[in-house]
């Protein structure tokens, strides 16, 4: 009778770890499977296996003395838990597990085995480590990044900066910690990113990049390429803002020096009403024409740029002839523009005269000097023409030639 009690209270017992929604396994003293849930089979891998009646140890060949130590202090009485431990299945896949083993005992208050309730913890385990693994990789980015880089509070208050950033912006990390953007950013850019930062905020885009101006602790203006992008929280709400500065005073200085000397370069150039610049592209494509070749031509700079090249204004004839005395002198066939740029491709200086053709179809004698145009690398980006109008000149050279003719006949 009493066997027969302990066999229905086994069953009941079977049916409610069976139907349990954890891992649960009862074991009897020999550590030899009465029952165990499904989600154990699941979390084991062991759904196609029949373990009831099976020992523990046959199942899992790769327990080890210190699992079956706690086994058998538990059969004694004690009860063992762990919130996480690795355990190496022995094929060699890892699994985390958390677990709280205990006896169980029959109606007699004798210990009849042990139970196992555990939860397979390998994914939130995981999870940490990459979550770790993330933060180690950012925080050594963060810190050895050649950009300055910084993280400020949905209020604008600085939280962390890298030392790059320290270094760019004058400020020690202490004394950055007590500003906020507001604080170092010029007035004029001060709402630049306000719109950008909205749509961080809707989710409508992940980051963005803009040129902005703050200000140096010396109050110098620091230029900067700035590029931000915003930090959600677990439940995907802002949190805060990540931003990466890259220092761009020197191109931006180096910028305006080049613009102030190019807008000198075109005031000169327009200025020049005399003499006639022409300039083109290395085909040959005028791209430059200023005031003085307007005046001395007829043509306005909007008929010729992008649209000409200087055989427009030439005799067809004087650069064939020029063409074939080149070719003659250096062996080569040298036509077209090149009878212009032969010597300035080789960096050499071209003075010649030429007869330019009026846009009214009358000519004038020039004294031209073609040079080329280079950029940093040193290669050729184009050629420029500067021409005087000797016609006058050429007269009286003439009148003085006929006059001595006409004397040395006396």
């Amino acid at each position: 009778k009493h066997e027969t009690k302990l066999a229905e209270a086994l069953k009941q017992q079977r049916i409610f770890i069976d139907q349990a929604p954890n891992a649960i396994a009862m074991f009897d003293k020999d550590i030899v499977y009465l029952a165990a849930s499904k989600k154990w089979h699941n979390d084991y891998g062991l759904s196609h296996t029949n373990i009831i009646g099976k020992s523990h140890y046959e199942i899992f060949p790769e327990i080890g003395d210190d699992w079956k130590k706690i086994h058998q202090e538990v059969l004694a009485g004690d009860v063992n838990e762990c919130d996480e431990a690795r355990f190496v299945r022995a094929d060699g896949t890892e699994q985390y597990i958390m677990w709280n083993v205990r006896p169980w005992y029959d109606e007699h208050g004798a210990i009849g085995g042990i139970i196992m309730i555990t939860d397979d913890i390998t994914e939130k385990v995981q999870a940490r480590q990459r979550l770790i693994k993330s933060e180690e990789q950012f925080r050594k980015t963060f810190e050895e990044s050649g950009i300055g880089m910084g993280m400020m509070d949905l209020t604008g208050k600085w939280i962390r900066v890298n030392s790059q950033l320290c270094e760019m912006s004058g400020y020690s990390e202490s004394e950055i910690l007590k500003l906020t953007y507001v604080d170092v950013t010029h007035p004029d850019d001060l709402y630049l990113d306000t719109a950008l930062i909205k749509e961080l905020y809707k989710g409508t885009r992940d980051s963005y990049n803009i040129d902005k101006r703050y200000f140096h602790k010396s109050g110098e203006i620091l230029h900067t390429s700035l590029n931000v992008s915003l930090i959600r929280d677990s439940q995907g709400k802002p949190s805060s803002f990540i931003c990466q500065f890259v220092d761009i005073t020197e191109r931006v200085k180096a910028q305006e020096e080049l613009a102030n000397a190019l807008e000198q370069i075109h005031s000169l150039f327009d200025a020049t009403t005399q003499v006639s610049i022409i300039g083109t592209d290395k085909q040959g494509l005028i791209n430059t024409f200023n005031k003085g070749a307007e005046n001395l031509l007829g043509y306005k700079a909007s008929e010729m740029v992008g649209k000409q090249t200087p055989v427009i204004i030439h005799s067809i004839k004087e650069i064939e002839e020029r063409g074939k005395t080149l070719s003659e002198k250096y062996s080569k066939e040298i036509q077209g523009f090149d009878v212009f740029v032969f010597h300035a491709r080789k960096g050499e200086y071209d003075a010649q005269e030429w007869t330019y053709i009026k846009k009214d179809g009358s000519l004038i004698t020039v004294q031209l000097v073609v040079t080329a145009v280079y950029n940093r690398q040193k290669e050729i980006i184009g050629f420029l023409g500067v021409a005087v109008d000797i016609s006058e000149i050429k007269k009286a050279q003439q009148e003085i030639s006929l006059l001595l003719n006409v004397t040395s006949d006396q």
